[in-house]
Formats: structure tokens, C-alpha cells, sequence
């Protein structure tokens, strides 16, 4: 038998509507069992439940909602019952009677409770404040003042220690406080030398096509100046790290850009390029970015107290360094006047010189070019007929040629350029014998009397083109394969300082197969650029010997330079080199040179000495750190040039360059996901 179904009562449709938010329409009925049981919880899912009202039922509702309200006293929230205090505020008496305890001014404000209910009331439903003047029976401009308290005392109280960000969505966060225009971006637009303007738009875009911004709301957006202070902000905090730096050593390079400078005329500033002298100075290991000057003038004096002042403007201990690096022009390496020798006599005390090897590398193939096919006609001319065609090499065709047998080290070519893959490359090909089709369709770089490995490039290229070479094509190639090639890459395997003396006796020995007559230019070249066969830094090599005795040779000649001599200033001359020297340690002749210690090893106790001796370098790593070429600054000059071009002023071109070595630091590629 069905049960009874009868009409439900007033009692049982407001209690629905207020605790559970469904209303019942006037007549409905329901069933005793229902009744009883009360799962009115379900109602949402009845099958014949409606969204929608007719406007007798609306005023019905709030006629229900407000029929109960009239003997209630709003000061004191814990009148209400509970179901109301949820439907009204959104949470429960406990959790409205914790907040005022968790806020003592708030607590003890005249009307606080009521100020609490109302801006709760407000929060829930978003009414007007003459909505909730009319609900709650108070003048409006007495509520609105009652709740701006309230909202300020919770602002300055509660939020700060209790609340967090986790109530907020992601959507609501974007769309209010986007800031795309944050450290990782800033740095990202200078590393691609992106303009604020064109950044501006990327980003926007990106967020438009996110759904972050719209023609609706557009507060997200990103203008350029925004980005500009951000760009600005990120420089000038990268700027002051490398003051009171401690430093043992400093390489350094320049060049000459063409920079923008701002010039004031008439009350105004005008952009305009001009050629200045830019030097690099790299810290500690040759491989971290100390910054860059300008040198007004150009002799070893100028440069030499450029350096130095900008050093004292950083705050670094002069006397802490030891070690200095650049490359072998005659203005920084001058036994009396160069920039190195001025610096020692402004420290007053010997440097150690790691004068560039890939820079000395390079040499002995630039006086062989000019020796067999003449002088140079501009500056990237030169007049023999091998100069001429390596401006056309990679427009002929491979033909069958004669190989050149050649040995390279594993290298892995990721740490190779562009120009230094090709290099290593074509020498493959070359003592393979396989030229590849695509190998041939690759430039080779730029012929230029600064780049000397593209030059070595297009020798090898303009050989594979023919099947007869002239003689001096043929010793040109033969060369890069034997001693150019496989010494540059040598150097860059083993780049540490411990190695120089090895590199320059590796280089001598691979030279002796020419005849006598080049064997006179190479050994020119070498003696004047054999800085690593000078006896302090074939010290270092032996000291990182992999043979104990060679090690005990060195500190013997250590301690006993330690004691005779005092660490004064001396003149640094490399003696006459041995160039049949079968190792090394017998690049020099011991016995008719002034052995004067090293400049790294003066903080190295007597014991510690002894204990090198024993276990190697492996207890003394900060002097391996050191590398003998000057790698790391030409690629800091590079970011010079481009810096120069970029922003004006050496401010700025410092925190230009900063800002892209620290991005690239942090995400060194954009390849795949994988490489992020």
C-alpha cells in the first residue's frame, strides 16, 4: 500500500529553503515516509526539481527569509541559529567568534561583531550597501562605515599571520596581479637583445592567446615601460656583485667597437656611435665576467691604469692576485713597458704570465701564409695567389685529392663553435679522403687576418679543390694538419696552465719535420711567443706532472729559488728554448738560467710543497683552475661588441652583459624540454 501523500507543512518548506537553499512551492505534497525520514539533502536530484522561478515564487522566498528575521538582534551573531549563520555570513558561529578573537581591535570595537557580520554578509552575496541596510535595519552610510573598519582591521591584523594565497585561484591571481614582466624574463629579452617594445607585444600575446588577458579585461598587458624598469632593475643588482670580491688572478682583451654614447647639445642628449677601446677583464679562472672599461688611450699605460682603477673601484685586494692572462701583442707582454710589467711595478710584486696559446698557436701559421705567399692588401686581402683564391675557395668543386694523414683528440662538439666544428671536420675529411657533399656546402667563415683558425678553414677547403696543388698549397695544408689542427685542439682538451710548457715542447717537436729554411720562420715565431717556456711556468707544468720525480725537480728548484732570491720585481724573459729538447722539463737549460719561483706557489708553505710531491696537484686544484689561453675572454668580448651596439653607456653595457651570461647560466638552451 502506497503511503499517504499530504500537503507539506509551512514549517517544513522554510526550514528547506533556509537550511537547505531549495524551495518548495505552496502546495506541494510528500509522502509520510519522506517526511519521516528528512533526507531533504537529496532535493537537488528529484526529477522534478526546476532551476527557475516565477516572480509570485520569488516574492514568496523572500517573504519566507524575512518572516523569521524581525525578532533577531544582528549585534550579536550568536543569536542566529546555526543553519542561518552559514546561509548569511558563509561560515559558522565558532569560526565568526574566532576571528574577533584572533582580532583584538576588532573585538573590542564599539558594534565589532555586527561589523563583522555585515562585511561577511557583504563578501557572500556582493549586495549593495542599500540592500544591506534594508536586511539588517541600519542606515546605510552607519554600515558602510562599520564595514571599511572592519575590512581595514582584518587587512592590517588577520590576513597578514593567518591567510595565505592558497584561497585564491589561479585565474583570479593572473588575471589581477599578472607580472610576466619578472627577473627570468628581463634577463631572457637581453639575452636575445629582444627591445622593450618587441618584448612588450610578444608577451602580451602569449598571454591573450592563454586567455589572461582580453579586449574585456585587459589588466593583465604588458607595456614596455614596465618592462624597461624591470630590465633596468635586474642590471643594477647584478652590478654590485663582484665588489670586495676576492680574486688571484685577472685575463684580460679588448678591441675596438663602434658604441652608442648620448651627447648633450643645447640643453638636449643625441644618440650617436663612435669608436671607443673596450677592454674585458675576466676574474679568478679566465672564466667569470668581472667587467669591462674604456680606455681613452691605447699604449700599455693607458690600459695598464684603466685596469687597475677599475679594480680599486671594485674593491679588490690588489695584493691578493697572482696570476695574470691576455694574449701576445707587444703592448700587453713588453719585458720593460708592457701592460703586464706595469702592473707589476704598480703592485709591486711579480705576476705569473699565462700568455694565450691558441693566440701563440695561431702565429707560426700566419708568418708561414706570408712568408710563402706574400704580404697582406687589406684586412682581408692578401696578395699571393693562395690569398687570393681562399676568398672563393667554398664556390669550387671538390675534386680526388691527396690525403694528409693527421691524428685529433676526442673532443666532444658540443663544446665546439661553428667555425671550430668545420675545423675539425674537414681535417676528417682530408686525412680520410672523404669530402662529404654536405661537409662541401658548408661556409667555412669569413676570411679575416683577426680569425686565423677560418683562415686555416678555407686552406683545407681551397686543397680539397685540387687534385695538383701548388707546392706552397701544399706545405700550407700539411701544416694545418700536422702542428695547427691538432694543436689547436690539444689546447682546448687540455686547457690548464699545468700544461702549457707541454703544449709549446709539443708544438716544436711537431714542426721538425719542415725543411730548414721554414723550420727559421716557425722558430722565430716560437722563440718570441714561447711564454710557457719560461722557467716559472715550466715549474707549474712539473708540479702537475704525473711523474712523482719530475715533481720532487720542481720543488727542489722551488725551495731553492725560495732561498736565494727574495720575491722582488724581475724582468720576465723567456731564455733561448731547446728545440731538441725530447721532453719538456728540457725545454730551457737549466744551468744558465735565473730560476726565480713562481708567483702562484709564494703562499704555498714548504710542507705543502713537499706534500704536492706525494700526492700531485690533487691538493692543490686552484692552480689547474688556471687556464693557458684566453678563450673565455674573446667570447666576453663578443658580448662587448654586442652590448655596445645595444644600450648606451658603460653602465648599462655592464648590466647588459651580466644580465645575458646569468641567463644563460640558468637555462643554457632552449632546444627541447629535455635541455631546459
Amino acid at each position: 500500500m502506497e503511503p499517504e501523500r499530504n500537503v507539506v507543512p509551512e514549517e517544513t518548506r522554510r526550514e528547506v529553503l533556509i537550511r537547505y537553499q531549495y524551495f518548495i512551492p505552496r502546495g506541494a505534497r510528500i509522502c509520510s515516509l519522506h517526511r519521516q525520514e528528512a533526507n531533504y539533502e537529496n532535493l537537488y536530484s528529484a526529477e522534478y526539481s526546476l532551476n527557475y522561478f516565477t516572480s509570485i515564487q520569488i516574492e514568496e522566498i523572500i517573504f519566507i527569509l524575512m518572516e523569521g528575521l524581525h525578532n533577531i538582534s544582528y549585534e550579536n551573531i550568536q543569536n542566529y541559529p546555526d543553519n542561518q549563520v552559514q546561509y548569511f555570513i558563509g561560515i559558522s558561529k565558532q569560526e565568526h567568534q574566532q576571528i574577533l578573537e584572533a582580532t583584538p581591535r576588532l573585538r573590542n570595537m564599539h558594534r565589532g561583531s555586527f561589523a563583522l557580520t555585515a562585511l561577511l554578509c557583504k563578501l557572500r552575496t556582493g549586495d549593495s550597501g542599500d540592500r544591506l541596510s534594508c536586511l539588517f535595519q541600519v542606515p546605510r552610510r552607519t554600515i558602510e562605515t562599520l564595514m571599511s573598519v572592519a575590512r581595514n582591521i582584518l587587512l592590517t591584523d588577520y590576513v597578514p599571520q593567518f591567510l595565505g594565497f592558497s584561497h585564491l585561484r589561479r585565474e583570479q591571481v593572473a588575471a589581477k596581479t599578472t607580472n610576466i614582466a619578472n627577473h627570468i624574463f628581463a634577463l631572457a629579452c637581453d639575452r636575445t637583445g629582444v627591445s622593450d617594445r618587441a618584448a612588450a607585444i610578444i608577451a602580451s600575446s602569449v598571454l591573450k592567446d592563454v586567455g589572461i588577458i582580453s579586449t574585456k579585461d585587459p589588466s593583465g598587458v604588458i607595456d614596455r615601460s614596465k618592462l624597461r624598469r624591470e630590465r633596468t632593475k635586474v642590471r643594477s643588482s647584478l652590478q654590485d656583485a663582484d665588489r670586495n670580491k676576492i680574486i688571484r688572478g685577472i685575463y684580460f682583451d679588448g678591441r675596438k667597437d663602434k658604441s652608442l654614447v648620448s651627447i648633450k647639445k643645447e640643453g638636449k642628449f643625441y644618440r650617436k656611435r663612435v669608436t671607443e677601446d673596450h677592454y674585458v677583464i675576466l676574474s679568478e679562472s679566465g672564466c667569470d665576467y668581472f667587467g669591462h672599461v674604456t680606455c681613452e688611450l691605447g699604449t700599455a699605460k693607458g690600459i695598464q691604469s684603466t685596469i687597475i682603477r677599475h679594480l680599486k673601484m671594485k674593491s679588490v685586494d690588489l695584493n691578493k692576485i697572482a696570476v695574470v692572462g691576455c694574449d701576445g701583442t707587444v703592448v700587453n707582454t713588453g719585458s720593460k713597458g708592457g701592460v703586464v710589467r706595469l702592473m707589476e711595478e704598480e703592485l709591486k710584486k711579480p705576476l705569473q704570465w699565462f700568455i694565450c696559446q691558441l693566440h701563440s698557436n695561431e702565429l707560426p701559421l700566419r708568418h708561414l701564409l706570408l712568408h710563402l705567399d706574400g704580404k697582406t692588401t687589406g684586412p682581408k686581402c692578401f696578395s699571393g695567389p693562395i690569398g687570393s683564391e681562399l676568398q672563393k675557395c667554398e664556390t669550387m668543386p671538390i675534386v680526388e685529392f691527396t690525403v694528409i694523414p693527421s691524428t685529433l683528440p676526442e673532443i666532444p662538439r658540443n663544446d665546439l663553435s661553428t667555425d671550430q666544428k668545420y675545423l675539425y671536420d674537414v681535417m676528417n675529411a682530408i686525412s680520410t679522403g672523404v669530402f662529404t657533399s654536405d661537409l662541401a656546402n658548408i661556409e667555412p667563415g669569413p676570411l679575416s687576418h683577426s680569425r686565423w683558425l677560418t683562415t686555416a678553414n678555407r686552406i683545407l677547403r681551397l686543397y680539397a679543390t685540387k687534385t695538383d696543388p701548388l707546392e706552397n698549397l701544399m706545405i700550407l695544408a700539411t701544416y694545418v694538419m700536422k702542428v695547427y689542427g691538432p694543436m689547436w685542439f690539444t689546447i682546448k682538451c687540455n686547457p690548464s696552465c699545468i700544461n702549457g710548457a707541454k703544449h709549446l715542447w709539443q708544438t716544436i717537436s711537431l714542426t721538425r719535420y719542415l725543411s730548414a729554411d721554414l723550420k727559421i720562420v716557425i722558430d722565430k715565431v716560437l722563440i718570441r711567443n714561447g711564454y710557457f717556456g719560461h722557467p716559472e711556468n715550466i715549474l707549474i707544468a712539473m708540479l702537475g706532472d704525473d711523474r712523482e720525480i719530475i715533481r720532487e725537480l720542481a720543488c727542489q728548484q722551488i725551495l731553492k729559488a725560495r732561498a736565494e732570491n727574495d720575491q722582488g720585481l724581475r724582468t720576465f724573459k723567456v731564455p733561448p728554448l731547446n728545440f731538441d729538447a725530447e721532453d719538456y722539463t728540457d725545454l730551457i737549460k737549466w744551468q744558465d738560467c735565473k730560476i726565480t719561483e713562481p708567483p702562484l706557489t709564494y703562499n704555498l708553505s714548504d710542507e705543502f710543497l713537499k706534500e704536492i710531491v706525494k700526492c700531485g696537484l690533487r691538493t692543490c686544484q686552484s692552480i689547474k683552475d688556471f687556464p693557458c689561453h684566453t678563450q673565455a675572454v674573446e667570447r666576453c668580448i663578443k658580448l662587448v661588441t654586442e652590448a655596445s651596439s645595444a644600450v648606451c653607456g658603460e653602465n648599462k653595457r655592464d648590466g647588459f652583459i651580466r644580465a645575458r651570461l646569468l641567463s644563460r647560466q640558468q637555462m643554457p638552451n632552449f632546444d627541447t624540454k629535455k635541455t631546459i
